[in-house]
């Protein structure tokens, strides 16, 4: 137990050398990542960022949600350190805070999973009813959820973090509390005052902050280093650099191509890159791109469409042209004709065109 000033709480610590493995990755990969290119803030730097996780009284949030343990992640030196901040009732959340607060300004930033939509906003509702200011605020936030959306959208069904180490880390939980009985276990607890009720919660908990360091450390020689091993993760490095990098983004996306992917996600890169080489008037490997992607067996329109620009009015080569907004043409009849009356005025204009006629 600690006194805070704010009152009396219950405060765990537990340190983990960098050598512990959370599967088949450990955790001086994230300790030993200085910078990382991603849009989390000036300053923010793995190594000293904090990682936070709470467990609540309800999953939906709102004023009547509580977070009744509070879990921090830090590297101090050779060790990753995890600190849990826990109320035995609600009359101890002013220290719950008070300790969180004490750790905030020591951190170059916040590493979170669904942070931005769940624990930050949650945190942020307490602090705000007990009267005091959020002090990650100024913060730099750097929610994994979004990330391993971007990057691992083809290696897993769905994004809990369980899934993530699986398919990631090689780490497979075992007994583990579900995250859904969380809230009835806390309130099995202030029923019987029994601690042991929760003993698989804070083992969750401390697992659930083990994994975002380790994430994190995956994310940095990815991004940092283009260490990549699944082909899925060029295609997510080109949608990461697309908004950074057009040259980057486009060799990410040709890697990716000349690895074995889906036809749907074959399909995704050709379009994305398609376009790409387009705005970056890379006109001739544009050509080849729509290409391969018409000759696709999923049909789609925008290729076609796009090859007949180029050839209409930079290849000069309007009977190609006219063949391939024919084509187009029956495509968009056996789909829903939505684009037949600018097929059509594309056509007679090519039509016009190769009579030497004026065209209207």
């Amino acid at each position: 137990m600690v006194e805070t000033g704010e009152g009396s709480c219950l405060f765990l610590r537990r340190r983990y050398p960098l050598g512990h493995r959370q599967g088949r990755i450990g955790l001086g990969l994230a300790a030993a990542a200085s910078s990382l290119p991603l849009a989390a803030g000036p300053g923010f730097t793995p190594g000293a960022a904090i990682y936070l996780d709470t467990e609540t009284t309800g999953l939906a949030g709102g004023t009547g949600t509580y977070a009744f343990l509070i879990g921090v992640g830090r590297f101090t030196g050779e060790a990753f350190e995890v600190e849990q901040f826990f109320m035995r009732d609600f009359h101890e959340e002013p220290a719950l805070l008070e300790m969180l607060a004490r750790r905030l300004p020591e951190a170059s930033g916040l590493v979170t999973y669904n942070g931005r939509g769940f624990d930050l906003p949650l945190l942020e509702t307490r602090f705000l009813l007990a009267r005091r200011p959020w002090p990650g605020q100024a913060l730099p936030h750097l929610d994994l959820l979004p990330l391993a959306r971007r990057f691992w959208r083809g290696l897993v069904q769905d994004f809990r973090l369980g899934s993530l180490e699986a398919a990631l880390l090689g780490h497979e939980r075992h007994d583990d509390v579900p995250g859904a009985m969380i809230p009835q276990l806390y309130f099995r607890y202030l029923r019987e005052q029994d601690l042991s009720v929760l003993e698989g919660v804070f083992e969750h908990n401390a697992q659930d902050l083990l994994s975002l360091a380790v994430l994190m450390g995956r994310l940095a020689t990815l991004v940092g280093q283009g260490n990549v091993e699944h082909p899925e993760e060029w295609v997510g490095l080109g949608r990461f650099w697309e908004g950074r990098d057009w040259d980057r983004s486009a060799a990410c996306y040709r890697e990716a191509l000349a690895r074995s992917l889906s036809p749907n996600q074959a399909l995704e890169v050709r379009q994305r890159l398609g376009r790409l080489l387009r705005r970056l008037g890379r006109w001739e490997e544009a050509r080849e791109v729509w290409s391969a992607w018409a000759a696709q067996e999923i049909a789609s329109l925008e290729p076609m469409e796009e090859l007949a620009k180029y050839l209409e009015h930079r290849a000069r080569d309007l009977e190609a042209a006219r063949q391939i907004v024919v084509r187009a043409l029956a495509l968009a009849e056996s789909n829903d004709g939505s684009t037949l009356p600018s097929l059509r005025h594309r056509l007679h204009r090519l039509e016009c065109r190769l009579a030497g006629h004026r065209w209207y």
